[in-house]
């Protein structure tokens, strides 16, 4: 009798290593794979949502970037910061209102040579400095990033309850092609690029 259950017992421990050994080595296998590969399939689908983001974003500022080259070189556009009130182009002025009535612009700016706010011209979402607060408006602390002759300046952050904004600014020419008379300038809502 101590003979069969010696026979049994050694039988019974090989039979269950002999189907547990190779269950646990593929299960630990199946688990780094399958991580490994999660990881990489998740790594993938970031990088892609990165660069889908990178590439709207892009396009956006790109859009925005045109919009603003065709005001600069509009007929007009260089004297109306500088014109005087009855002598302003009543075209270049309803342009403007159209331009700036736009969903995703505070308005549009213009600044003399020296970079110093000289008219706001609000749009549908206006709201806070330029347009109707007493604070000041201040643009010289803000990160400049150029594209060509358009300038990024920004973002501002929201603060005191006021939004968040960027502006996209271009230079002005007068009648010398080389010389900067003043700069045009989108107030874009950074609600609307995020």
């Amino acid at each position: 009798m101590v003979l069969e259950k010696s026979i049994v017992r050694r039988y019974v421990t090989l039979s269950v290593l002999a189907s547990t050994l190779p269950v646990l080595s593929i299960g630990l296998l199946y688990d780094r794979f399958t991580g490994n590969a999660l990881e990489q399939l998740l790594g993938e689908k970031i990088s892609t949502h990165l660069t889908a983001t990178a590439n709207r974003l892009a396009a956006y500022i790109e859009a925005r970037r045109y919009q603003i080259e065709t005001l600069a070189n509009y007929p007009g556009i260089s004297g109306f910061a500088s014109a005087r009130k009855g002598e302003t182009s009543d075209e270049v002025s309803a342009l403007l209102q159209i331009e700036s009535d736009l969903p995703d612009l505070y308005g549009i700016l213009f600044f003399d040579a020296d970079s110093r706010l000289i008219l706001a011209v609000p749009g549908q979402a206006a709201s806070g400095p330029p347009y109707w607060a007493d604070r000041p408006f201040e643009t010289t602390r803000l990160p400049k990033t150029t594209l060509g002759e358009t300038e990024i300046m920004g973002p501002a952050p929201a603060t005191d309850g006021d939004s968040g904004w960027l502006i996209l600014r271009h230079p002005l020419h007068g009648r010398q092609a080389d010389k900067v008379t003043g700069y045009i300038a989108l107030h874009v809502r950074l609600a609307s690029l995020t």
